[in-house]
């Protein structure tokens, strides 16, 4: 970078001349010289840090409510019938199109005639997990529950997914997909402990 007019030490405060015989604080390129300044911290990364703090709170809350809820629910839980599928499932996901896959955990209520609503807790990579929420649309079919469902799940984690499924009182195995991937659920009720 060239400048109309050189920097002498002339141009310098006072506060941050040296003499000649002392080490300068400036380094030198040719006849321009320049202040070598050490790296400071900016408040910026604290800010960000305090909202990565912040989030990672409120994940573990959410998280938390699921986690007490299903300890309540797995205490004493038995199905009421061949074809109820309310309570506890857990299992794995399973992406047919990326290979991934991790652990999966669900709780269904019903909410009405035909209507189940399903709490899901998964993991992704044994590190991050997440959580959400969907009413299915169920109709019983011989000695299984048909289900229907959809939720989205935002664009971080690929948006809108269908689901489409079938269950009995042990064995809950449902299909999804989204515009960038598909796969599968595959619960059972958990064991006693």
């Amino acid at each position: 970078m060239k400048t109309a007019f050189p920097i002498t030490n002339s141009a310098v405060p006072a506060h941050l001349k040296c003499s000649p015989t002392a080490p300068s604080p400036f380094r030198t390129r040719g006849i321009f010289r320049y202040h070598a300044r050490p790296m400071t911290q900016t408040s910026r990364p604290r800010r960000c840090s305090k909202f990565v703090i912040f989030s990672g709170l409120a994940l573990m809350c959410g998280c938390s409510s699921f986690d007490k809820d299903w300890k309540s629910v797995t205490v004493n839980w038995q199905p009421a019938s061949h074809t109820d599928i309310t309570g506890p499932w857990e299992g794995t996901w399973q992406s047919d199109t990326s290979s991934h896959s991790g652990g999966l955990r669900c709780l269904i209520t019903r909410s009405g005639e035909n209507v189940f609503h399903a709490r899901f807790a998964a993991t992704y990579w044994k590190l991050f997990h997440f959580g959400y929420e969907m009413d299915l649309s169920a109709e019983p079919h011989l000695d299984r529950v048909h289900f229907q469902g959809s939720a989205d799940l935002g664009w971080m984690a690929g948006g809108a997914y269908k689901y489409d499924g079938s269950a009995n009182s042990s064995d809950f195995q449902c299909n999804y997909q989204s515009e960038h991937d598909h796969g599968t659920f595959t619960l059972k009720r958990p064991a006693e402990e």
